[in-house]
């Protein structure tokens, strides 16, 4: 209520990237086995039928969302350019009902590099395929953190301390969100984040300009349902565009929001001077099951007769 005292935002120390690097070295181990990280939550023996069942009849959506990283990188080499860098942006947003796909979508998308090849530049083909080698696709999912558990990290603090967790999870064993959040006492600017992401996952191919990091910020609607969420994400995505845009940043942000509720989404995106890529991704129709089972069946991953 009215009686909470809150306390200024600018009491909290600032954390440097060196700072972070002294805190976190002692408490890393190696990097996984790259496989680790995709099999992880597939229980031995099983066929997963809902991966392939989530990518028939995507490739519209697929171009949708690669053309849009294009355009972003282009917008990114060209900086100079543009007046008002910032409002060029636009964040591909995947909405709508529970149990669609969004989150596949989101996270495999760019696995399927025989749809979109050919409607994007080598470039975006180079970064894309490195960041997937190198493991720099992150999600952040909304409902794993509280916004009102911290309310004395900036905004832009927390999203960064969230987004280092889910880069270095693996290698920080048996530590949680919020272990790693209190543990950086403090507030520390996204640049600093990502630079020490790119310190512990480097960029493989020196040939990379700007080294990608994809990030689907998912569960959105978790963030509306508690109230204080739409202006966090708002005061994100300004972060996340000021990032993107400045001159001086060498790095390639691809941003994918996902969620249930629309409307929600796309005014915290409006409110924060971006604009929206709509992927639609329309609900699958039975043939398209049934296309996929007889597919199965033909692999020996199901029974047919059943």
């Amino acid at each position: 209520g009215p009686s909470q005292r809150v306390v200024p935002q600018a009491h909290l120390t600032k954390l440097s990237y060196d700072d972070i690097i002294n805190i976190l070295d002692p408490l890393i181990g190696e990097p996984p086995d790259p496989l680790r990280k995709s099999i992880v939550n597939v229980p031995d023996g099983l066929a997963n039928i809902s991966t392939y069942l989530k990518f028939v009849d995507r490739e519209k959506d697929v171009i949708q969302l690669m053309k849009n990283m294009e355009d972003l990188y282009r917008l990114i080499k060209n900086r100079n350019n543009y007046s008002e860098s910032k409002k060029e942006i636009r964040f591909p947003t995947a909405v709508g009902t529970p149990g669609k796909g969004k989150t596949t979508f989101a996270r495999r998308a760019y696995e399927k590099s025989g749809i979109y090849s050919g409607v994007i530049s080598s470039d975006v083909m180079d970064a894309v395929e490195e960041c997937q080698e190198a493991g720099r696709t992150f999600r952040v999912v909304c409902n794993d953190f509280s916004v009102a558990m911290h309310p004395n990290i900036e905004h832009e603090s927390l999203f960064g301390k969230v987004l280092l967790y889910e880069a270095l999870k693996y290698r920080l064993k048996s530590f949680t969100h919020n272990m790693l959040i209190n543990m950086l006492e403090g507030n520390i600017n996204l640049e600093d984040i990502l630079k020490v992401i790119l310190h512990y996952i480097p960029c493989l191919d020196e040939q990379i300009e700007y080294p990608l990091f994809i990030i689907n910020i998912d569960e959105t609607n978790e963030l509306f349902d508690s109230g204080q969420g739409g202006l966090w994400l708002r005061e994100v995505l300004r972060s996340l565009s000021r990032v993107i845009t400045n001159n001086a940043n060498r790095y390639f942000l691809f941003v994918v929001l996902s969620g249930t509720h629309a409307s929600d989404l796309f005014e915290a995106v409006k409110s924060s001077n971006a604009k929206i890529e709509d992927i639609s991704l329309p609900l699958l129709k039975f043939e398209h099951a049934e296309e996929v089972l007889l597919e199965l069946a033909n692999r020996g991953v199901v029974d047919e007769a059943k």
